[in-house]
């Protein structure tokens, strides 16, 4: 797998605030070498159907305090643990095995690439009506959410870094762990 890539697809999915990405929400594209040695995957993020959600009323507040992993997009950033919660067994699968310089050049490139303009681009294709009456609301959120994107990749990184899954076979195996 593109571990870079399935990083950067769990980042962006922490900027637009799309918290379920459970298994079920990516398709892993199989990619044979021309000379079949070797294979590579490629992560396709799939069923963006909680980005953007916004939770109103008292009985969606008392909810969420017993499933915090249901949270409102707005202008900031959740805690990592509560946005990555839903997504834990594939990050814990895939990105512990990343360092933490591949974590920030990952977040530096998304950042770079979330510009302004790409931003406000993005924003102006909604519907007409929606972006009339949301548009400056969502742009400015997006914008502040970019803004905390570093420090939150770092508090992401910690979190699963804190407690790592190690995978071996059914062989005699050593695994030394430096701490």
């Amino acid at each position: 797998l593109e571990v870079p890539a399935f990083l950067t697809a769990r980042l962006f999915d922490y900027f637009i605030g799309d918290w379920d990405r459970h298994q079920g929400q990516f398709t892993f594209v199989r990619h044979p070498s021309d000379t079949g040695a070797t294979v590579t995957w490629t992560v396709v993020p799939e069923d963006r159907d909680q980005a953007f959600i916004r939770f109103d009323g008292l009985i969606l507040w008392l909810v969420r305090q017993y499933a915090p992993h249901l949270l409102n997009f707005g202008a900031e950033l959740p805690r990592a643990g509560a946005f990555a919660y839903p997504g834990r067994a594939l990050d814990r699968w895939f990105l512990v095995e990343l360092e933490w310089p591949t974590w920030d050049s990952v977040v530096t490139a998304l950042v770079e690439h979330l510009s302004d303009s790409v931003i406000d681009g993005a924003v102006r294709r909604l519907p007409s009506a929606y972006y009339a009456s949301d548009g400056a609301r969502l742009a400015a959120a997006l914008k502040a959410r970019r803004a905390q994107l570093p420090a939150k990749a770092r508090e992401y990184y910690q979190l699963l870094a804190g407690e790592v899954d190690v995978h071996a076979s059914d062989a005699d195996e050593t695994v030394v762990v430096e701490r």
